[in-house]
Order: C-alpha cells, then structure tokens, then sequence
C-alpha cells in the first residue's frame, strides 16, 4: 500500500489507500494513461473528462503526472498530445470552477518549459562539479522536446511558449559551443533538438521566426561547432524545405500523364528509342511434363533409382520486334501517340505534334 497521512493530520499508516478527492483523481488518471492506446483514446480521454479535481493544485498534480507519463513514452508522443488536447477541450474543471480547460493548457505549456530549465540546470550543475550526465538525462530532454513539438500541433502549446522554448535550445547551444570541445554534447543536442522542432512546428511560430531560428543553426553549423551529423540533419532540413516541394509538385504535375500513357500502353522509347512499341500483352506461361531419373533410399538401407514426370515451365519465346514505322520518336514519352511528342511521325515526317506535324 501507499504511505499517505492519514485525514486528520495522524501519522502515515502502511495499507491504507488515501480518499482525498486528489488521491482519487491522481489513482484514476494513472489507471487511464497506463491503457492509453489509439484504440482507445477517444473512450479514455471521455473517463478522464469525468475525473473531480477539487482545486487548482490538484490540477497542477494532474499536469505533472500527464507530462511525466508522456516523458516516459517517446514512441506514443503523438497520442498523448491527442489526450492533452481532448481532455482540455471538454474537461469540466475544478469542484470549486477556480480552473477550467484553458488553464489547463497554460498550466501545460509552463510545466513543459519549467521541466526543460531543469534540464539545462542539471546540465550546468554536471559541468560545474565535473561529473558525466548520466544517458537517461540526455534521453529524457529529447523525449521531452518531441512531446513539445506534437503539442503545439495539436496547438496546445502557442507561438509564445514554442518561441520561448526554441530559444532556450538556441542560446544553450551558443553557450555550450564557446565550452567546446567539453560542450561539444550539450551543443550538438540543443542544435538537433532545435532543428526537429522547427521541422515539426514552424508553422506554429510568428513570421519570420523560424528563418531566424534557421538562420542561427546554420551561424552553428558554419562556425564548425557542430559535430558532422548534425550538420547533416540541419543542412538536409534546408534541402528539404526548398527542394522538396518543388519536387513533389513536379512529381504531382507529371503523374497523371504517366499513368495515362502506361494504361495506353506507351512506354515510348526514351532519348534515342525506336518509334511506337506495341503495348505488351501479358503472357500465359506454358507448361510442359519432363521426365526426371532421381535416386531414393528405402527403410531398408538399399537405393532405388526411379523415373518421375515433373510439370515445368517452357523457357519464353522472345518478345515481339519492334514497329519501326514510326521513324525516331524523340525523348521522354516519345512515339507514344502516333509519333509522340518526338521527332517523326506515323510516316517518319518530322515536326511536332500527334501525327508527325
């Protein structure tokens, strides 16, 4: 059992299960984030809302005991964040209505901020007396920022607290550069925890913010204080934002064209491809019976050579030639429509156009 005062202020007895309001709360809550899955979130989240909260330090229990859990489970960040943001919605607040949805959201977003300060305070105080940070520390600043970044798209976190927290990670990342080479973690972590926010919630952050933000981990990246694969991560952010739509929408423009012409048959000849192919008609395999001599041993130790008829596939006959009519249907999807968008035409004129112009 839990080691709780007893009500009246009597000394802690072992066994006993506490009954305040907020005891009650903090045990259903637990009982509903230990079962929080996909499946499941839309009934949770409806248990959590019925959940009593006497007051606003209740709440602020309910908080810590929400992002401790989320903390503690970086591969469902996503559906945590999803349960933040149900609950705030139609949570119906505190017994005595001093604490409502949104100051569970306000409440949230500090507690995320207060929780990464004392991340970089154990940090500092590490560096200070000389001794390692422990792996866990690491792993739960990373998982901490992951979460941070599904909140704000769930827009549980506003543009102020995702700002402030961005730049915590960027001046961290400034101070641990001037330390290096004993910074070199600290910096590379800030900078790739920076760099994954911006790629989660850019869009969350006022104008222009996320370029200076950018703008930063690139002064990082370009004074040489981050290590290589973290200058990969930041640089491969920059190629992705400006080559990357350009490139899918590319890809979107040309795609119905393809599948137009691959239904019609004209895969075309590329660069210097023959004219019209006929469309390839699927093949029936043949099959033909072969006789096979093959060598089995009996119970009794002798072996016996016997003959068996097997089922195997003829080898295929060779595709059809090519209709060379068409004369050279130039590059891309050429010859495709009586000549294509090539050269040549369905005599072998030149020119442009469906019918050899």
């Amino acid at each position: 059992g839990n080691r709780t005062p007893a009500s009246g202020g009597g000394p802690p007895r072992l066994g006993m299960t506490p009954t305040d309001p907020t005891s009650v709360a903090l045990r259903e809550l637990r009982s509903v984030l230990n079962k929080l899955v996909p499946e499941k979130l839309e009934s949770l989240t409806t248990d959590a809302m019925l959940l009593r909260l006497p007051d606003a330090p209740a709440l602020d229990k309910v908080v810590a005991l929400l992002l401790a859990t989320a903390v503690a489970n970086p591969t469902h960040h996503a559906v945590h964040a999803d349960f933040a943001a149900g609950f705030a919605s139609g949570w119906r607040g505190t017994d005595d209505r001093a604490a409502a949805g949104p100051h569970f959201t306000h409440r949230l977003g500090r507690a995320c901020l207060e929780k990464l300060l004392d991340f970089f305070d154990s940090l500092d105080e590490a560096e200070a007396t000389g001794s390692a940070v422990a792996e866990a520390h690491w792993a739960d600043r990373r998982s901490l920022v992951g979460y941070i970044g599904c909140l704000a798209q769930v827009e549980l976190i506003n543009s102020t607290g995702l700002r402030g927290v961005l730049d915590e990670l960027l001046d961290n990342a400034d101070t641990a550069a001037k330390r290096a080479p004993t910074g070199q973690r600290a910096v590379d972590e800030c900078a790739e925890l920076a760099s994954r926010l911006l790629d989660a919630a850019s869009e969350r952050l006022p104008s222009g913010k996320a370029d200076v933000a950018r703008e930063r981990l690139a002064s990082l990246a370009g004074a040489g204080a981050l290590s290589a694969r973290v200058k990969f991560l930041i640089q491969g952010d920059t190629n992705r934002r400006h080559v990357a739509p350009q490139t899918l929408a590319q890809m979107r423009h040309d795609a119905p064209q393809d599948l137009h012409d691959l239904l019609r048959g004209d895969t075309g000849g590329g660069g210097t491809g023959r004219g019209s192919a006929p469309p390839l008609s699927p093949m029936t395999p043949v099959m033909v019976t072969k006789s096979r001599t093959i060598k089995r041993r009996n119970a009794d130790g002798t072996v016996e050579t016997v003959t068996v008829r097997v089922q195997e596939e003829a080898t295929p006959p060779p595709p059809p030639p090519r209709d060379d009519r068409g004369g050279r249907g130039g590059g891309g999807r050429g010859g495709g429509r009586d000549g294509g968008r090539g050269r040549g035409g369905r005599e072998g004129g030149g020119g442009r156009g469906r019918d050899g112009g």
